[in-house]
């Protein structure tokens, strides 16, 4: 226990550089000037907030709540009209002096300062300078809800410990808070005034979380893990909540209704597991979210909404505004608000069209090294990948931001939306790669023009959201198939070439078995297929006799290698010409 105490003081006293850059630059480069994030975080009063309150106070807590964003709003408009407690000021200072109500927020306080004796002040290159400028603009959006979610809550939990000062968590805090309590009564607070501040002080704590440094759990500091955990301690404190608060059961219901059953923590996770030791232990495939989708399609005519909750819907909002003839500027935010995947490579492991282990293991660890990695990762493998001067040509010439779709992997999320918006507008809908309309929208009325605006403000289109969760459930199954009918035709194919009786019969029942299971007839394994297979292994057999293989060089490209093009020859007619003689 003492060494453990003292490697905890030295961490707090001393906190070591953990690649701040790089946590900054992922910050930047998925969140920055990204309104569906800020969204995001203004949900996290109903879902955090609203749910402690109700528990510790009541329906009444709620209510608070709604009337200190009211109290708020006027004291922005006209301060000398506001209803706030005479204290608050002085409240509200408090907290900021400890920190809890713009936590982690240095920058917040810098830009307070006059803006441009700061510019002078900071230190680097002009250029160094402007960056640190660009970087405190990318995150205003965030960090002003962020800060006025938790003034609401810091009023709303004061007036609600007022109006119950014997409430069992307040009396509870105050004992466990002692010294804090005897500070606040030295500095003139009343008893009711200090027990209320430290019952806000707890609500903000609990349901808006603690960003320091030293609040990062040990697995999730030093060099390595720091930058690679970046967005993992909102999550592990909101698993933390979930578990541990007794609030949490409530915010769990809250999360239900939002992101639905694929929405619960873990609960992608879990399926993934589930469909990869189906298929490795029992050579089926058992997947637990389509089969519930089945199901519930059999009960009731909207499984969305259980499977999904109202955010795939935007929560109901657009079809509010385009009731009224207006776009919506939200999309599907169920798997945004949604905690079903939260083990890192969990989903990229399991997926049935990555057969190759490189393959595999590569996504994965992609996946787990985290966002700030993931960044020049996207980018190296988008530029290897893509014609950039073709792309830029039909850009520049023919306006076709179709062009540019290969870069979006490597684009900030912020130029990413607005080229995939941009492409829905310009061509009513989302286009394959290979130019095949997958997802048509009507950009004359007032539900088209909806999915492009949410798609250019960071959410996801849900007619896109829908469509593309079918497509990967339709691929995913096929790729199954296709892998299982690989692998019997090649046993089938070995049975027969070692002339096994036994092995043949064997494989012959694995391929009618396989033939009554596979639900798409075009994928069934048929005996043509099996003797177009047993005659090109028996042709790379005699082929490999005679020191021959397959070079692949097609006809003309490699003239001077006549002898080549004589075996390619032969390897495509199958035939053979006459050995060399001695």
């Amino acid at each position: 226990m003492g060494d453990w105490l003292a490697k905890e003081a030295e961490y707090i006293l001393h906190p070591p550089n953990e690649y701040a850059a790089v946590r900054s630059l992922a910050f930047q480069w998925w969140l920055g000037f990204n309104p569906s994030t800020t969204f995001v975080h203004l949900m996290q009063m109903p879902l955090f907030t609203a749910p402690y309150m109700s528990k510790y106070y009541g329906v009444g807590g709620v209510g608070h709540l709604l009337r200190a964003y009211g109290d708020l709003r006027s004291l922005y408009a006209d301060p000398s009209k506001s209803n706030l407690p005479p204290e608050f000021i002085k409240l509200q200072q408090m907290a900021q002096h400890e920190g809890f109500l713009s936590e982690n927020r240095g920058v917040d306080m810098a830009a307070l300062a006059e803006h441009g004796l700061l510019q002078r002040s900071l230190s680097g290159t002009q250029a160094q300078r402007f960056m640190m400028n660009v970087s405190n603009w990318m995150g205003t959006m965030m960090r002003t809800v962020e800060r006025n979610n938790r003034l609401v809550t810091l009023l709303a939990a004061y007036r609600a410990a007022l109006e119950n000062p014997n409430g069992k968590l307040v009396q509870d805090l105050v004992a466990q808070n002692q010294i804090m309590y005897n500070q606040l009564l030295g500095q003139g607070f009343r008893p009711e005034a200090a027990t209320a501040y430290i019952a806000a002080r707890d609500a903000i704590q609990q349901t808006h979380f603690q960003y320091t440094q030293t609040a990062r759990p040990r697995w999730q500091r030093g060099k390595v893990l720091g930058p690679m955990m970046t967005f993992m301690m909102y999550k592990q404190q909101a698993l933390w909540f979930f578990a541990h608060n007794p609030a949490g059961k409530r915010a769990l219901a809250m999360l239900a209704v939002t992101s639905g059953l694929t929405g619960l923590p873990f609960e992608q996770d879990i399926s993934n597991v589930i469909k990869q030791i189906s298929e490795w232990a029992f050579g089926t495939r058992f997947d637990p979210n389509a089969e519930a989708r089945k199901l519930l399609s059999e009960v009731t005519d909207n499984p969305e909404l259980i499977m999904h909750g109202f955010g795939r819907s935007g929560l109901g909002m657009p079809a509010l505004f385009n009731a009224i003839g207006l776009p919506a500027p939200i999309g599907d935010v169920s798997r945004r608000l949604g905690y079903g995947e939260m083990i890192p490579g969990i989903a990229e492991w399991t997926r049935d069209q990555q057969e190759n282990f490189a393959e595999r293991f590569g996504s994965m660890a992609m996946n787990i090294v985290g966002a700030g990695a993931e960044v020049p990762i996207n980018v190296a493998n988008t530029v290897s990948q893509m014609n950039f001067p073709y792309a830029m040509q039909r850009l520049l010439e023919h306006g076709d931001f179709s062009a540019l779709r290969g870069l979006e992997p490597a684009m900030p999320s912020i130029l990413r939306n607005i080229n995939m918006a941009t492409r829905y507008y310009t061509q009513g809908g989302d286009v394959s790669k290979q130019g095949m309309m997958k997802t048509r929208m009507d950009m004359q009325d007032a539900e088209g023009k909806s999915q492009a605006l949410a798609r250019l403000i960071g959410f996801a289109s849900p007619m896109v959201a829908r469509q593309q969760e079918a497509d990967d459930e339709i691929n995913q199954i096929t790729s199954f198939w296709n892998i299982r009918r690989g692998r019997i035709m090649q046993d089938f194919v070995l049975a027969r070439n070692v002339n096994d009786p036994e092995a043949v019969a064997d494989t012959t029942a694995r391929v009618r078995a396989y033939n009554e299971e596979i639900p798409y007839p075009k994928l069934r394994i048929r005996a043509a297929s099996l003797i177009q297979a047993l005659k090109r292994e028996r042709q790379k057999a005699i082929l490999a006799a005679r020191g021959v293989g397959k070079t692949g060089i097609p006809q003309g490209v490699m003239p001077q290698f006549p002898e080549l093009q004589a075996q390619q020859q032969a390897a495509d007619i199958g035939t053979l010409s006459s050995p060399p003689g001695p």
